[in-house]
């Protein structure tokens, strides 16, 4: 990976497995810059190329890291290791994975595929935010789609397929099971050749053909000489199961025609459950009032901001971009740059960002002119705002942005949106490409004060650890639980508070227990918490 980075290459596509090695991953973050020791991991020192890497790993397993599944209980008897090794590896693969889901604020020990390559998986998933884009796919997937297969089956009697043992291990999203499914879909018989197998593993993951037919995967050659006897026993069955439905038909009492019948009424479909009400109510009946708790514990350190307006609307959308995946500091950097090479014809203006800005502020700068960024050259305004980090991704995506406020309202304000409601805004927004839930939650709850909740990494690593929203929640359902959790005017005050608490006490890596106000109440400190 380090080669590949000094290369200058942004996409990267990396096969794990047969590492021979179960460290969970550790080796390849101190690679990367990552320090592991016993008093925890530190990734401060990570690779910062890795903000402009899209990483995506080609696995050919689901198993987890850890448990009866894990690495160690799956490979390391292949390797070599006893009963005792195993249960020895996979206990030091749960203190090094405690270590590093704390520094990273979210579990992913369980997500399939975490222990391929003795959990280098984990290593690199439980890191994805660092990185531009990461995303685990199966390895026996990706060969499939560039040899062709698919296509290659169509004229197929027969597939053979194989690896060095059919066992437990092939029903996890090997390559054999891989090629087995496409072609059961297929309707083509096939047949796994391995050098040792496991009874118990084939019947268990016995596939079907289209019909309910088994396909002969793990039963041997003699599976095709059985049939043409079991098609004779049907072909005798026939006619006395012809004559018995003919005296059945006679028995039976007359039908009611479909006109004369009485219609039955139609069952109605039962709603699937909306998840999000689901938690509220959770937390109501199991956790009560916890959310009113944690809000007076931080205003008892923080206080309770008032909202007032930092930027105009367009000026709030760009700085957002621009603090995409980079420190807030190198999007000030890179928007005073912005400022100096296209100067709009206002005077300079003194901004105060607020409690919850995590640069150093902004100096009195003059707006820029937003028709000389859309229509400047996009490899000029790369040059531009490259301090504040992935400029060639961050450019098409300002001009793109000011493209479509342009089109919309005729010139570069965002005023509109003020006349909207909050959900339908933050809709428009997020048509923009580039622009997701948080950046429209923070221009329209900045320039607006709209009852919206934008969650950063501070605010759901905060969240997620006190047990606010589920430890499963994405990025985007975290944004409906908070605004399902949280009244209109608690929003702003919510938003500003967690992301101090995030940034003062609640670090990723060694939170500050003993000063936090919420302690008592944290499922990160005790998982038992009330």
């Amino acid at each position: 990976l380090c080669a590949v980075l000094d290369a200058g290459v942004k996409h990267i596509v990396l096969g794990i497995g047969g590492s021979a090695t179960t460290d969970g991953g550790a080796g390849i973050l101190e690679a990367l810059g990552a320090r592991v020791g016993a008093d925890g991991v530190d990734l401060s020192g990570l690779d910062p190329r890795l903000a402009e890497t899209d990483l995506l790993i080609a696995c050919d397993v689901t198993n987890p890291l850890l448990g009866e599944r894990g690495a160690a209980a799956t490979y390391g008897p292949q390797k070599g290791a006893s009963p005792s090794q195993v249960r020895e590896l996979d206990a030091r693969l749960a203190r090094f994975a405690d270590a590093l889901e704390a520094a990273v604020g979210r579990s992913v020990r369980e997500t399939p595929g975490a222990g391929a390559a003795g959990g280098t998986a984990f290593g690199l998933l439980a890191i994805c935010e660092r990185f531009a884009r990461v995303e685990l796919r199966p390895g026996v997937d990706l060969v499939m789609a560039e040899t062709g297969l698919e296509l290659k089956l169509a004229g197929s009697n027969l597939v053979l397929t194989g690896e060095g043992r059919i066992d437990v291990q092939t029903a996890y999203g090997k390559t054999a099971l891989g090629v087995a499914r496409l072609a059961t879909g297929s309707g083509v018989a096939c047949i796994a050749v391995g050098a040792g197998g496991d009874r118990r593993t084939c019947r268990a993951r016995r596939h079907r053909r289209p019909g309910g037919r088994e396909s002969p995967v793990g039963r041997g050659g003699d599976a095709g000489r059985r049939r043409p006897a079991r098609a004779l026993r049907r072909a005798h069955r026939a006619p006395r199961l012809a004559r018995s439905a003919a005296r059945m038909n006679a028995l039976a009492p007359a039908r009611k025609s479909k006109a004369t019948a009485a219609k039955r009424p139609a069952k109605r479909k039962r709603a699937k459950p909306d998840p999000i009400r689901l938690w509220k109510r959770r937390l109501e009946r199991y956790r009560p009032g916890l959310a009113a708790y944690v809000r007076d514990g931080l205003a008892s350190i923080y206080g309770r901001p008032t909202w007032h307006r930092r930027l105009d609307p367009t000026s709030e959308l760009i700085l957002t971009i621009l603090t995409q995946n980079s420190a807030d500091v190198n999007a000030e950097k890179a928007y005073e740059a912005l400022c100096k090479a296209y100067p709009g014809d206002g005077a300079p203006e003194q901004h105060d960002l607020g409690v919850g800005w995590g640069g150093v502020g902004l100096q009195p700068t003059v707006t820029p002119d937003w028709m000389r960024v859309e229509f400047a050259p996009t490899e000029e305004l790369i040059d531009v705002i490259r301090p504040g980090g992935l400029a060639p991704q961050k450019a098409p995506r300002l001009q793109a942005s000011l493209r479509k406020i342009r089109e919309r309202s005729g010139d570069y304000s965002l005023e509109f949106l003020g006349d909207m409601p909050a959900i339908e805004a933050r809709a428009w927004l997020t048509g923009i490409d580039g622009v997701g839930k948080k950046t429209a939650s923070i221009v329209l709850l900045f320039s607006f004060g709209m009852p919206l909740m934008p969650v950063d990494r501070h605010v759901e690593r905060v969240a997620k650890r006190i047990g606010l929203i589920p430890a499963k929640a994405s990025p985007d359902d975290a944004h409906e639980h908070f605004l399902a959790l949280l009244e209109p005017d608690q929003m702003y005050e919510a938003h500003v508070n967690l992301i101090q608490h995030g940034r003062r006490i609640c670090h990723a890596q060694r939170p500050e227990h003993d000063r936090c106000p919420v302690a008592a109440r944290c499922r990160f400190v005790d998982p038992k918490a009330p």
